[in-house]
């Protein structure tokens, strides 16, 4: 799958799937101190807010009094996380998406976090996107209609044996076509991830054209 005359930078290439039954979990500890690592530099009574560019749009997992459509520069998203739990097995691995720091410009959802239900909604945070260590928290701004606002998501550590890296487009396609896991199809996870853009009036064409080569492969 790799080419070996390929000049493209080691992390810009796609990664095999993994071999092994699963990527090993983040212990209650260290999930624990990742988010207190997170929080160190907020000051009591800010405000929390979160960006989130994949499922978070279409499925949060935590209340929020506020949310709008925002755009975050100098990032993209892509297929570029194996999973063999979620959206796929060991035996067939699946691709979810990761943020990418440079270049780009990815839309995705702000919200604002209930502040009487802060913990709880940052334990819930926690508990879906930590799993592994293939996500660091990150602060980041955001452009929203109004305002900027700065906002806690996940980037992809492309050191971790998770990342799949960057996948030629039929590729991705077909394994998003014929993976599946726990919470669902691949290619349902794109689906809704495609809805979710267009509805926010701001459709990723890379995502939908995607969409479609998957579609043909399940025809």
């Amino acid at each position: 799958m790799v080419d070996a005359k390929s000049d493209s930078p080691p992390s810009t290439r796609p990664r095999p799937a993994p071999s092994r039954e699963r990527f090993r979990e983040l212990s209650d500890k260290e999930r624990r101190h990742s988010l207190e690592a997170a929080l160190a530099d907020l000051d009591d009574g800010r405000e929390v807010w979160v960006f989130g560019y994949g499922s978070l749009m279409w499925n949060p997992c935590f209340d929020f009094d506020y949310r709008e459509f925002a755009l975050l520069e100098d990032h993209r998203r892509s297929f570029c996380i194996w999973t063999v739990i979620a959206r796929g097995t060991p035996e067939r691995p699946g691709l979810g998406l990761g943020l990418r720091a440079g270049g780009g410009l990815c839309g995705g959802m702000i919200y604002r976090l209930v502040p009487e239900r802060l913990g709880e909604g940052l334990a819930a945070l926690w508990d879906r996107e930590m799993v592994t260590g293939i996500y660091r928290p990150a602060w980041v701004t955001a452009q929203g209609r109004k305002a900027s606002r700065r906002c806690l998501t996940f980037v992809v550590n492309e050191t971790h044996e998770q990342f799949a890296g960057e996948m030629p487009p039929l590729r991705a396609a077909e394994i998003i076509a014929t993976a599946a896991g726990r919470y669902g199809h691949c290619a349902d996870y794109l689906a809704e991830t495609v809805r979710a853009l267009e509805a926010a009036n701001c459709p990723d064409r890379e995502l939908a054209a995607l969409l479609e080569k998957v579609e043909a492969f399940m025809e």
